[in-house]
């Protein structure tokens, strides 16, 4: 399973869509998704763990969309549960898209969000 995070407005993490993609125990299913102002308040801090990994990438850099894998932190010596980011962000000045590959979040709060989504 893995979460895909859409933003309507680019570099804006207070709107968007959280989508669900992957296999269940009963197959297949089509996509869940909640809007990220739906979400609990306990979740929307789990979510702001996720944002600010997002922003550390660096300007002059907007995120348009996150994929969120469960991973390891390649990083912490006894391995440790993480998320694994990649995202697609738009340049400011020119448009252009990049993609940041492998940026971690290790905030137990945004791992339970994730449980939470994907299950």
């Amino acid at each position: 399973m893995f979460l895909r995070v859409i933003f309507q407005e680019t570099g804006n993490f207070e709107k968007g869509t959280i989508r669900a993609f992957g296999e269940k125990p009963d197959g297949w299913t089509k996509p869940d998704e909640v809007e990220i102002e739906s979400l609990t308040a306990t979740q929307k801090k789990a979510f702001a763990a996720v944002v600010a990994t997002i922003q550390a990438k660096g300007e002059p850099w907007s995120a348009t969309q996150v994929w969120v894998y469960s991973a390891i932190d390649p990083e912490s010596d006894p391995a440790a549960p993480a998320l694994r980011l990649v995202i697609e962000a738009q340049h400011d000045e020119t448009g252009a898209l990049k993609t940041f590959p492998d940026m971690y979040v290790t905030d137990a709060s945004a791992i339970k969000l994730f449980n939470t989504l994907t299950k």
